[in-house]
């Protein structure tokens, strides 16, 4: 069955009205490879993968510079533009968990950078908002 772990957690936590967002750190194909599986299934919104399609999903309104804070309905994350490993990467912070979701943009071993002062630039402002040096 498709769907078996979103419609398991469903089950386990029912409430009226949820959506699904498959969005991503970034559009290299191991990340966005899986998207064809949610396009046809209800309240479902799979984010586009370019740099404009993220600003406009998430509000950001200056790209790369700007920031934008994401409702999910009583969870609030925020979501920063992280180019350098590739122009359409963001990170997403959560503040309830200090969890900062990198993507690609930091992990351990080899990096793969193809733009390396914007690469510097996103680590310089990846802090929490007001700790940025952008």
């Amino acid at each position: 069955m498709r769907y078996t772990l979103i419609e398991g957690w469903l089950r386990g936590h029912p409430k009226d009205g949820y959506e699904l967002v498959v969005a991503h750190s970034h559009a290299h194909g191991d990340h966005v490879a899986g998207d064809g599986q949610f396009r046809d299934r209800p309240r479902t919104r799979v984010v586009g993968y370019s740099a404009e399609e993220i600003a406009s999903f998430f509000g950001i309104a200056n790209w790369p510079q700007g920031r934008a804070r994401v409702d999910l309905g009583g969870r609030v994350l925020e979501a920063v533009p992280t180019p350098g490993h590739h122009p359409s990467a963001v990170a997403i912070y959560d503040e309830a968990t200090g969890i900062l979701l990198t993507g690609d943009t930091v992990y351990p071993g080899r990096r793969y950078v193809q733009d390396f002062p914007a690469f510097q630039v996103s680590l310089s402002g990846m802090g929490p908002a007001g700790s940025s040096s952008r």
